[in-house]
């Protein structure tokens, strides 16, 4: 039997290791969705070697004798130097679900998500991808700067563009083709998506969400 030392988990120790996750766990630190019996994650850390992942039903659950049913999903003490990217759990019931996941530098990250009716319906939104072709080139520069037509009359861009949706996560929203954010769409929105390409490619200037992606509420939000 494996022994918990500086992993964060043996195969024989779940209720012990998952009280202390449980109890180190705070914000979400990564993006975790389900779909056809996988969790996809987004936005995980490196941990160090020795890495494990619990998906657990519930939200900040500890597990002990009583509910070790809530674990649905356990991988423990992997070793190949690569973040958990995603995980294989089967059909899951409609609920909350909290992923959590350590490693030997003994840092412990969390994610929430929720299936069916439990929670309201998201979708995906990558920061800066107007014109939806799910990645940030000089295309959606483009798009946006028809938006900016757009917005001012013409009926030829993505009608998306100036939509506020709220984050699942924590609640914030995020608006599109607001890349400064600085609560609007305008031609300076166009400046800072132009500095943030360049920053993809390598220089560290413009907006460092530019290309990330996060789950937004599938409802737009009204903003007074």
């Amino acid at each position: 039997m494996k022994k918990l030392s500086k992993t964060l988990l043996a195969v024989a120790a779940v209720s012990a290791v998952s009280m202390a996750m449980a109890a180190s766990a705070m914000a979400d630190d990564f993006t975790a969705t389900y779909a056809d019996g996988t969790v996809t994650l987004d936005g995980v850390a490196a941990s160090g070697q020795s890495q494990t992942i619990l998906v657990l039903k519930g939200e900040g659950t500890t597990v002990d004798s009583s509910n070790a049913d809530d674990v649905v999903k356990q991988i423990d003490q992997r070793d190949d130097n690569d973040v958990f990217k995603s995980v294989v759990v089967g059909q899951l019931d409609d609920d909350t679900y909290e992923v959590r996941i350590g490693g030997t530098d003994g840092t412990i990250q969390t994610a929430i998500f929720t299936v069916g009716e439990s929670g309201d319906e998201t979708k995906e939104i990558i920061i800066g991808d107007i014109d939806g072709a799910f990645g940030v080139d000089s295309d959606d520069l483009t798009a946006l700067a028809r938006a900016l037509v757009s917005l001012k009359g013409e009926e030829y861009s993505n009608t998306e563009v100036g939509v506020t949706y709220t984050v699942s996560e924590d609640g914030s929203t995020v608006t599109i083709g607001d890349i400064d954010g600085a609560f609007g769409v305008d031609s300076d929105d166009l400046t800072a998506l132009a500095r943030a390409l360049v920053s993809l490619q390598g220089e560290e200037y413009g907006n460092a969400d530019v290309g990330k992606t996060v789950v937004v509420n599938i409802d737009p939000t009204t903003v007074e």
